[in-house]
């Protein structure tokens, strides 16, 4: 699963990725990635957890509290 938010502070447009995989050793991983769109420094933060169910906790945690700081969601595109 990946959820794409993005959020403007003055005159800069930052974004934030929540992504759910699982790793060779059968853990999920929670990867954060976010930064600024203008710049290329791009941060990353990785959770391991064992279980689908807390990984989907976790990103639904992380997922409200960004909503609540003004992150909106990334309207998926249509062809």
């Amino acid at each position: 699963m990946k959820v794409k938010l993005y959020r403007r502070v003055g005159q800069r447009w930052r974004y934030y990725k929540l992504s759910i995989n699982q790793n060779l050793f059968g853990d999920y991983v929670l990867l954060r990635e976010y930064g600024s769109i203008i710049n290329s420094h791009t941060f990353e933060r990785i959770n391991i957890l064992k279980t689908k169910v807390e990984a989907y906790r976790l990103l639904q945690y992380v997922l409200i509290n960004k909503l609540k700081r003004g992150y909106m969601l990334q309207q998926k595109e249509t062809v």
